[in-house]
């Protein structure tokens, strides 16, 4: 009778312990949104897209939006706070409650991974990270070589393994737990491999003992795609006799599509047996709780993305974007995210890790992700800014924050102000404040609401937080000007100037005639014409505003010089000089640097037939078209005729060339179908810059430093290559990524936004093949589906990838020395540009 009143009085959060101890589940009673999904209540947690937004659904079948922290423990990575936080409330059962009770008046409603099991079934629906990659074959017979962090999916024992695994968390997690919120398979595996690679795990497979069974299974899917040892041999430019010799290499380089297929195919295999089993093994054990997928570190391979929308109930990923604490954009983590959703296939994201470390928290903030901020003010106003956009997103259904206490500034951790409490338990108020106003508005905010005027407001790039008032007070028009106006803020964000490089605007930014007019205290550029403008130099953490005006501006002239003759010329810009005999196929014949012949430059069509089955077709002669000499560019549009079978095509390309650079530039402009009959099917754009250093391909390598890629000839001392220019972000632009990789594409959904492409996944510099014999110095950009031309038919991208064609030397202090240049080049490819139209205030 005693012992039935002590218990009967006990406080609630006794009788949840002595529940947990008996193995029994807690019933789900947390608050709801108070809005009822569609399909009802299940008992768990589920997803439901209602009115094209994704949520999670409670047990009790109410709509959802998970906001958390990870690492919420009382014996984690940082043992000063382990120590203070028993000192300060005595037992873990008592941190609990109060580390509860604080989560909750912040809003939050999750607990990430790595959750200490008191706080579980007190409120906060809890997760747990599985590492069922690391773990499934722990007991097996071990593989003669491992990929990086990454298990063997075809170890013979993978399946059994991953379903030994699931059916052991049922000792620790009760599959009737309604709390439980779900399972992450894994944390941040290294789908890049060793090397870093899209490809890396192919390549580090080819490493293996001819004994492996990933190396076995590689074989397996190489006939698979071939087909005949005939056919392989013809892909990759070999010739073996039998499928065994595969086993004996150590390397296979993909360079044909074909070949590049038979890799991608290798790739997404392993994807799809990662997912595939680990996801079953759950499903089995775990048939009533999510599957939240493996936080992908960053970025994967596009394959990475789409095995786990193809298989798990939510994609989940660590991200540490940055944003703008000016204007409040978000404009490339917005891109990102729409890329990878779109790759991840109609499935709910995650947003499990992000962060902002702030340097007043004493703590050094030298290792780890994140964008760093000077105060904790700037950090809350950073935390809104993304988390308000993540909220907002119609895909996303989860925002964690990372993390719940700092990370010690010495010893185990990343020595960074991650934490929503510091080491002394004390909460940063500005933040924690900042999550109480947001939280208990996110389910209003996931429907569409409108923005909440809460410690924010967001501005849009149109308006960009400055006064556009100048008008055109400083510029002297040669005919009245037209009244749109594009603004543009160029930013150097790294630690090295930018030195007589251009930006380049799409073309719907970028009239036929331009003028940048900078504003007032902002670095002034040399000018700009029809999609470019020059940086005389933009000194590192240096930025630029100002705005592009349309209808011809009088400028002055570039002070590069040309000379004509019929369709041949001259180009010289004091440094470059490019010639064009006027009876040739070639864009141009020869490229000189400093007198020293570098190499020529020509455009292919690229084509892709019904059975997928690729053509090149070279140009037989050139015309000049259009041309501006605009201070500070010279613009030559070059037309290049020629013939598919039967059907006759033309290509433009736009060369800029500005004074004493050893760069210039080309741009895809137009593509035309001549014929009167019979049809073009585009699958990209072919550019070539075969090499010559000086005077013949004798001794002239490919090599590549960074993202440059040229061949190079030591003995000359001379380097001839290209790169890709650096987009604008363009306010509410439309991203379509390619889903399927394209033979040559190293899809990448991480990158800028560049209309139709991006400068990763679309452009791509393959050098190969030996000098003076097979030399291929192929540039591309590969489209996102086959553009079909009929006859009369014209292609003419909205935007496009601009090329960066540079020569360099050995020369010491020179803009053309190699050690110079490649430093600029560098600097100038990380320039954050922003543009957008113009309104005033």
């Amino acid at each position: 009778m005693n012992l039935l009143w002590k218990f009967t009085a006990a406080p609630a959060a006794f009788l949840i312990t002595l529940l947990q101890v008996a193995g029994a589940t807690v019933p789900y009673d947390a608050p709801g949104s108070g809005i009822k999904a569609p399909g009802g209540a299940s008992g768990f947690f589920r997803t439901e897209k209602v009115d094209g937004r994704w949520w999670f659904v409670d047990p009790n079948g109410e709509l959802f939006f998970a906001l958390g922290t990870d690492w919420v423990n009382a014996d984690g990575f940082n043992k000063a706070y382990t120590r203070i936080i028993k000192e300060k409330y005595g037992t873990t059962e008592k941190w609990a409650a109060a580390t509860v009770k604080r989560l909750k008046s912040w809003g939050m409603n999750h607990l990430g991974t790595s959750n200490t099991p008191e706080l579980r079934g007190k409120g906060l629906a809890y997760s747990h990270c599985a590492d069922m990659g690391g773990r499934a074959l722990r007991g097996k017979q071990k593989s003669p070589g491992e990929w990086k962090k990454l298990p063997n999916v075809f170890h013979p024992d993978w399946a059994e393994g991953c379903r030994e695994f699931a059916k052991s968390l049922t000792k620790t997690f009760p599959p009737d737990d309604p709390w439980l919120f779900g399972f992450y398979i894994d944390n941040e595996l290294q789908w890049y491999g060793k090397k870093g690679k899209e490809n890396s795990i192919f390549l580090d497979t080819m490493e293996f003992p001819a004994d492996h069974s990933a190396k076995k299974a590689l074989v397996e899917i190489l006939k698979r795609e071939h087909g005949t040892i005939a056919a392989f041999n013809r892909a990759w430019h070999l010739k073996l006799q039998d499928w065994d010799r595969i086993l004996e290499l150590k390397t296979l380089v993909a360079k044909t599509p074909e070949a590049k297929r038979a890799e991608t195919a290798f790739l997404t295999e392993v994807a799809d047996r990662y997912f595939k089993y680990t996801v079953a093994a759950f499903r089995e054990f775990y048939p009533n709780h999510l599957v939240l997928g493996a936080r992908i570190a960053g970025n994967a391979p596009a394959w990475v993305w789409q095995a786990c929308g193809r298989y798990c109930d939510a994609v989940s990923f660590n991200n540490y974007p940055s944003v703008d604490l000016v204007t409040g954009r978000t404009l490339e983590a917005e891109t990102v995210f729409d890329a990878y959703a779109k790759l991840a296939g109609d499935k709910p994201l995650m947003l499990t890790e992000w962060s902002f470390p702030a340097y007043d928290s004493g703590l050094p903030c030298k290792k780890g992700a994140g964008m760093r901020v000077d105060t904790q003010t700037e950090r809350a106003r950073a935390a809104e800014i993304l988390h308000r956009m993540v909220i907002r997103k119609p895909y996303f259904a989860a925002s964690n924050f990372f993390m719940w206490v700092d990370e010690p500034a010495r010893g185990f951790g990343e020595d960074c102000n991650y934490g929503l409490v510091n080491e002394k338990d004390e909460p940063y108020e500005l933040l924690t404040s900042m999550f109480a106003r947001l939280n208990p508005d996110a389910v209003r905010l996931h429907l569409g609401a409108a923005t909440l005027q809460m410690g924010i407001q967001e501005t849009p790039v149109s308006e960009l937080g400055v006064d556009l008032e100048f008008a055109e007070r400083d510029v002297e028009w040669t005919e009245p000007a037209a009244r749109s106006r594009q603004a543009i803020l160029v930013r150097n964000t790294t630690k090295r100037p930018v030195m007589n490089l251009p930006v380049f605007l799409p073309q719907s930014l970028s009239p036929e005639y331009a003028v940048w007019q900078p504003l007032a205290g902002t670095v002034p550029v040399g000018g700009g014409v029809s999609g470019a403008l020059l940086f005389d130099r933009l000194e590192a953490g240096m930025r630029t505003l100002g705005v592009l005006y349309p209808a011809a501006a009088s400028a002055g002239r570039s002070g590069v010089m040309m000379e004509r003759n019929g369709d041949g010329f001259v180009i010289d810009n004091g440094l470059l000089r490019l010639e064009r005999d006027g009876d040739s196929g070639n864009m141009i014949d020869r490229v000189l640097l400093g007198g020293k012949l570098l190499g020529g430059y020509q455009a292919l069509l690229w084509q892709v037939g019904e059975a997928g089955k690729e053509s090149w077709s070279g140009c037989s002669s050139v015309t000049v078209g259009r041309i501006v000499d605009c201070a500070p560019f010279l613009q030559v549009d070059l037309t290049a005729a020629g013939s598919s079978g039967k059907i006759p095509f033309s290509i433009t390309h736009r060369l800029t060339v500005w004074r004493g650079s050893p760069v210039f530039a080309v741009r895809l402009i137009a593509v035309l179908n001549r014929g009167e009959a019979g049809e073009l099917s585009l699958k990209g754009s072919f550019f070539q810059f075969p090499s010559r250093l000086g005077g013949d391909q004798v001794g002239d390598e490919h090599g590549r430093s960074g993202s440059l890629t040229f061949y190079c000839d030591r003995e000359a001392g001379l380097r001839y290559g290209c790169t890709a220019a650096q987009p604008p972000k363009l306010d509410s632009y439309t991203f379509t990524p390619s889903i399927e990789p394209q033979a040559g594409e190293p899809t990448d959904a991480y990158s800028n936004i560049w209309g139709l492409f991006t400068r990763r996944n679309a452009f791509c510099a393959a050098y190969w093949g030996k000098a003076g014999v097979s030399q291929h110095a192929d540039a591309f950009v590969t489209f996102p589906k086959p553009v079909k031309l009929a006859p009369g038919q014209e292609f003419r991208p909205e935007t496009g990838p601009d090329i960066l064609v540079f020569g360099a030397d050995e020369s010491n202090g020179l803009p053309q020395s190699w050690e110079i240049l490649k430093e600029n080049l560098a600097a100038w490819e990380k320039l954050d540009i922003q543009a957008g139209p113009v309104r005033k205030r």
